[in-house]
């Protein structure tokens, strides 16, 4: 195989072609890979030609926060119905007919 990959017609030839060659001639003699591994075992460099594609290097992301943010259900605002016992009834009573589930959501 060697003596083949060397010879005046293939010396200056990528594995693929000296194989799509020999092949069209009607001679299978090893894979493209296994040539690779012949010319590598002989001359130690040989890879294929074209540079494999690498994925570029991403930043590490950090943490820039400086403190903790304040807590939204501060209770301050007055909004928070959370905890209050009221006699009126469930949530949903007192809510308006905008605010009210549609009647598909509602448990029967």
């Amino acid at each position: 195989m060697l003596e083949v990959l060397h010879s005046e017609r293939f010396v200056d030839v990528a594995p693929e072609e000296t194989y799509a060659r020999l092949l069209d001639e009607g001679t299978y003699l090893c894979s493209t890979r296994t040539m690779y591994r012949i010319l590598a075992a002989r001359h130690g460099g040989v890879r294929d030609r074209r540079d494999q594609l690498t994925h570029p290097l991403l930043a590490k992301p950090e943490l820039l926060a400086e403190r903790q943010r304040a807590s939204v259900s501060s209770g301050s605002s007055g909004n928070s119905r959370r905890g209050s016992s009221s006699a009126s009834g469930s949530r949903a009573s007192r809510a308006t007919p905008a605010q009210r589930p549609p009647e598909w959501c509602t448990a029967r």
